[in-house]
């Protein structure tokens, strides 16, 4: 089935042929972030990796949060810039610590462009992000909108958004992490505890789980978008209702899909 829906969602970007408002672009490419995830969660829980693939999980939902957070602001378009000025700075101080990494190795470096990398970051573009301490060191804000990623759950109408939040960030943050709890159950666990046939099921559950919450996250998210690629309302309750039969006749989960919503103007 995902591989179902990002064929829909790819034959959606192309039929895309003007931009519709001065936001298109940007819906568009969280959009294909969000494509691009869901599909990376399907080559990896493919092959059992359901572990590796809480990470793209995390991108979907994070997407899904920053959409909200968006829809929220009482200038969409502003709000939009900001989030793109962010990814400016990110951008570029990814770009200087690199620069900053070849030249402590002994690689050859670009002065020229490392300045003018040093030079925005002390430019106003990005000064709404930028403080400067007592000490004269910078601190640089930790996310466009100034909020964890709990905050923007907890403003989330969506009852679920906070179990997703403990689930992505708590208990699956330690798969992405390669925490030791991870790692835990591998160590501590022989298969004549349970079986090749056990283990086997315990990951075809994760699987499912997986897949289940990246699906239902990539829909939110293009329901929250204005610009984004429209699927079809009927083909998506059709892929939610698949899922929902699926996931809880052979595991007993049942993924709820969150409430109908749309986007501004929607």
């Amino acid at each position: 089935m995902v591989d179902e829906v990002t064929r829909a969602a790819d034959i959606a970007l192309a039929a895309v042929r003007t931009m519709a408002s001065e936001t298109h672009q940007f819906d568009i490419a969280l959009f294909v972030r969000g494509v691009n995830a869901l599909k990376a969660v399907r080559l990896l829980t493919a092959d059992g990796h359901w572990e590796i693939a809480t990470a793209p999980a995390r991108q979907l939902y994070e997407l899904v949060l920053a959409a909200e957070e968006l829809n929220r602001a009482s200038d969409r378009n502003e709000a939009a810039l900001r989030f793109a000025n962010f990814g400016l700075l990110q951008a570029a101080r990814a770009a200087l610590a690199r620069i900053e990494y070849d030249a402590a190795t002994g690689r050859p470096v670009d002065d020229d462009h490392r300045q003018r990398l040093v030079g925005f970051l002390a430019s106003g573009a990005v000064g709404e992000f930028r403080t400067v301490k007592g000490n004269g060191k910078i601190a640089w804000a930790q996310s466009w909108s100034g909020k964890t990623a709990r905050a923007l759950a907890e403003a989330s109408d969506q009852p679920l958004r906070l179990n997703q939040y403990e689930l992505l960030f708590t208990a699956w943050s330690e798969e992405t992490h390669a925490a030791p709890g991870a790692l835990i159950d591998s160590i501590t666990r022989r298969v004549g505890d349970q079986g090749i046939k056990g283990l086997i099921a315990d990951d075809d559950r994760n699987v499912a789980e997986v897949q289940a919450m990246s699906l239902m996250l990539f829909f939110e998210l293009g329901l929250l978008l204005p610009d984004a690629p429209d699927l079809g309302a009927k083909a998506i309750e059709g892929w939610i209702n698949r899922l929902r039969s699926w996931t809880f006749e052979r595991f007993g989960i049942d993924e709820e899909p969150a409430p109908a919503q749309s986007a501004p103007g929607g």
